[in-house]
């Protein structure tokens, strides 16, 4: 009884949340608008997997301005998955709701760059390199890479991953209160020189999680051309059918 009042009362936290409609929310006169960016965080647990997008506006004066877009949270496959696994679903989900997102704001505003943030270290080693996964992997990278620029991603730690919350689950009180949720990590304000390092390509060879999913002995595709002269292939009735052979037999 106890954890249902403490449920009922969580309801009730998200009652004073206030978001702001204005995304471009600045007065005439502070600072021309220098460009807008769009950051998309992504995170998973074992109950869940989440993103969560927002909009990075630069001023000419050097002050940024953050605000939260969207987000989405899936409650993870009833098959038990390994962590990275789920992670890599995070990623995917992030890359619809980053698209989406983008294709949504170019008609009002022109968006410079898009990056997505994963605190994982397996999921941009299968986004990056170029190796043959397994289907499982394979698909989804494959949509990411169709839906984001592989280059883009960028690492995160998990203690600044806004993402983290949902994937976790929190109490409303706790939701109404966090402001990297709302307002983003602080690694946003920062200049691209001080972000976070992402780990390079060639950690692969040193990632096991990555390499347990190579496939060992890809498939060799040969494509080859091949022209041949136009034949007649049409079929002559009279040598199929020898009218002159029929059955003496008056019938």
């Amino acid at each position: 009884m106890a954890k249902w009042k403490t449920f009922i009362n969580d309801l009730n936290a998200p009652k004073n949340i206030r978001v702001p409609r204005c995304y471009a929310n600045y007065s005439p006169t502070q600072s021309a608008v220098c460009s807008y960016q769009i950051h998309g965080f992504s995170d998973a647990w074992e109950r869940a997997y989440a993103a969560v997008v927002y909009l990075k506006t630069e001023f000419s004066n050097g002050e940024t301005q953050v605000n939260i877009m969207t987000s989405k949270t899936r409650v993870a496959p009833r098959k038990r998955q390994s962590i990275p696994r789920l992670e890599l679903l995070g990623a995917a989900l992030l890359a619809q709701l980053v698209h989406s997102t983008q294709q949504v704001l170019q008609s009002v505003l022109q968006i410079e760059e898009t990056f997505p943030w994963t605190d994982s270290l397996t999921t941009p080693c299968w986004i990056k390199n170029a190796e043959a996964w397994k289907p499982y992997v394979q698909h989804r990278v494959s949509k990411i890479r169709e839906l984001t620029n592989e280059a883009k991603w960028n690492f995160c730690p998990g203690e600044l991953n806004p993402a983290d919350l949902p994937s976790r689950g929190c109490a409303g009180e706790q939701l109404a209160q966090n402001q990297t949720w709302w307002n983003g990590p602080k690694l946003l304000t920062l200049v691209r020189d001080h972000w976070p390092e992402s780990p390079p390509p060639s950690a692969l060879s040193d990632n096991e999680e990555a390499l347990q999913v190579v496939i060992k002995n890809p498939v060799s595709v040969t494509h080859s051309l091949v022209t041949t002269e136009s034949e007649d292939h049409s079929v002559k009735f009279s040598e199929v059918i020898d009218i002159e052979r029929y059955s003496s037999v008056t019938r």
